[in-house]
């Protein structure tokens, strides 16, 4: 059994790959205890024996692959080379201090060879062919070569059968279908226009902007979702950010309610008076300048959407799959994208391809409706529909839940008015969609 695959180098950065589920406090004392018994040797290669699992371990250049298992499973080290294969073709002067988009298709290879089970055992033509990914057009072409070997071995023996005109005859049929295939694949579409990030600011509503004091709760919400069985796990993080554009309220000071009970002031707040439920800046706030107050840790949020997954085989090899998102309070905007590199000869009920993905985009979903993304097509391997990702923005006005404020007011302890005043609440969210 293997419990993770990781990636280190000296200086403390890491990457980490669990093949179990876990914890972030598990996953902590893996990596901890990988770094604190690798310091002690200088091996290049070897096998750790911890209190927590046997790491065996490579070194590269500057960084040392290591995978938690048992001392028994030898195929691990095949595994580790195969994997630092993968990393060259990937990436020719890899390094975890500066590394780009190639890390998440490092980490697909990590899964491609290993899996809680156990090592797969794969070669460099295989992991060549993972990390070299064909584009739609290619795939296609290798299905209708498939298909037409499988048409011409029909043909031949009911060659026997059929009289030569007719035989002739249905082989130039089966060539012109070919040809009209290959033709519709080769031409090109127009490509549409990227989608900006979906991100809330002070400028994605115009109180805020607008306002003398401008204060928003940011929440920044991230979950996965299980489509095998359907589990949801989330975490999140909150700030109270204000902005101030007129000077008259640069020594503005704030009296709460109630705040979360895990937050914690800016460096520029008395903390004292914090402790009491009181913001008071030791400085004047600067003009036009955004400002974060407060800062929490949410462990077990609310999501404000709900998600389901349906994949259907509709033919060999030919699938229809749909995701659909619920709205369980006002969605401002939401976007899905879906790889679909390994898809081919596919059908879009509503989205755009964007590159290697589907993506599709709505704005404004009311309460309990639904958002939904369904497509069809050929696909030699389901998993590399995953991970797919949801994206969402919610946005109430005249609200900072969880931060309850009972009044604003300036240095000269009078009320700032509630005109000049805009709160905002606003949540930032990723749904990662997992296949197991």
């Amino acid at each position: 059994m293997l419990a993770a695959v990781l990636i280190a180098n000296s200086k403390g950065s890491y990457v980490v790959r669990p093949l179990i589920d876990t914890d972030k406090e598990k996953v902590t004392q893996i990596i901890e205890t990988f770094l604190l018994h690798k310091s002690r040797t200088k091996e290049s290669k070897g096998i750790l024996e911890t209190e927590i699992g046997d790491y065996f371990y490579q070194e590269l250049e500057d960084t040392v692959i290591g995978v938690l298992g048992e001392a028994s499973d030898t195929a691990i080290f095949k595994g580790i080379k195969v994997l630092e294969l993968g990393i060259n073709l990937l990436s020719q002067n890899f390094s975890l201090s500066n590394y780009g988009p190639e890390m998440g298709e490092i980490v697909t290879v990590i899964d491609e060879i290993f899996t809680s089970e156990g090592v797969i055992d794969r070669n460099i033509e295989d992991i060549s062919k993972i990390v070299r990914f064909q584009s739609n057009d290619e795939v296609l072409h290798q299905m209708i070569e498939k298909n037409r070997e499988k048409e011409m071995e029909k043909a031949i023996k009911a060659k026997k059968k059929v009289p030569p005109v007719l035989a002739e005859l249905s082989k130039e049929i089966e060539e012109i279908k070919i040809l009209k295939e290959g033709l519709r694949q080769d031409r090109p579409a127009p490509k549409p226009k990227a989608l900006p990030p979906l991100t809330y600011t002070f400028s994605s509503h115009p109180s805020l902007n607008e306002a003398k004091v401008s204060l928003l709760t940011l929440q920044k919400l991230s979950s996965t979702y299980n489509t095998t069985n359907e589990a949801t796990r989330s975490e999140g993080s909150g700030e109270l950010i204000m902005k101030i554009s007129d000077e008259f309220f640069s020594g503005v000071k704030i009296d709460l309610l109630s705040k979360p009970p895990s937050s914690r002031s800016h460096p520029t707040i008395d903390k004292k008076l914090f402790s009491q439920n009181k913001i008071i800046p030791k400085m004047e706030i600067p003009i036009n300048r955004e400002l974060t107050l407060l800062k929490w840790v949410m462990d077990t949020p609310e999501l404000p959407i709900e998600v389901s997954f349906w994949q259907n085989e509709v033919s060999e090899e030919r699938y229809k799959f749909f995701i659909e998102v619920t709205a369980l309070k006002p969605i401002k905007a939401i976007e899905a994208r879906i790889p679909i590199r390994r898809v081919s000869d596919i059908e879009i009920t509503n989205g755009t391809i964007q590159g290697d993905y589907l993506t599709t985009r709505k704005e404004n979903l009311p309460q309990d409706e639904s958002f939904s993304v369904e497509f069809t097509g050929l696909c030699d391997d389901t998993a590399s529909l995953f991970p797919a990702t949801i994206t969402y923005l919610t946005e109430t006005l005249d609200s900072l839940s969880p931060v309850k404020i009972a009044s604003i007011y300036t240095n000269d302890s009078e009320e700032v008015p509630d005109q000049e005043c805009a709160l905002v609440l606003a949540t930032e969210g990723l749904c990662t969609l997992l296949a197991e």
